[in-house]
């Protein structure tokens, strides 16, 4: 007697996006403007499959501002809800470090993707970002400032 298995149902796909935070050094944050959606981002993109997160933000930052970066810390995982068009996701944002004047000076941007850069306060990136990057950013600041005094800097972030 052979017996019939039933395939198992297909499991939810997430969406999975990887950044950069980086600061001048006025401690303000590199924000991007993309070309093909509001709002404003940080430096980062979807991650591809089979591509680790840590990858993908490295290529997403030298595609995005022409810098080859080494992020190594990870500062937060975020997971956003379901929004109208868009499943839900899980974005992970990674320390980029502090940016001083010569390496700002080498940023080039991706032309076909982003038509602006700028660095700002946490205040103002609200009136910028969407609410989730916000409060994800204000959590990636304080996981920085915890780490410099030698606790451990990542969080895990969930939209409500």
């Amino acid at each position: 007697m052979t017996e019939q298995r039933t395939p198992p149902p297909a499991f939810p796909h997430k969406q999975v996006s990887a950044g950069a935070l980086f600061l001048n050094e006025s401690s303000k944050i590199l924000l991007v403007n993309p070309t093909y959606k509001p709002p404003w981002e940080i430096p980062g993109g979807m991650v591809e499959a089979d591509e680790a997160p840590m990858a993908a933000c490295q290529r997403e930052v030298l595609e995005e501002i022409g810098l080859a970066v080494a992020p190594v810390t990870l500062l937060s995982v975020g997971y956003l809800r379901a929004h109208s068009n868009r499943g839900d996701s899980v974005r992970f944002i990674f320390w980029g470090g502090v940016l001083d004047a010569a390496t700002i000076a080498q940023i080039q941007l991706q032309a076909t993707e982003l038509s602006e850069y700028r660095f700002v306060t946490l205040a103002e990136a609200a009136a910028l970002v969407r609410p989730s990057l916000h409060a994800q950013l204000g959590q990636c600041l304080t996981n920085l400032a915890i780490n410099a005094n030698g606790a451990i800097p990542h969080t895990y972030w969930e939209e409500v």
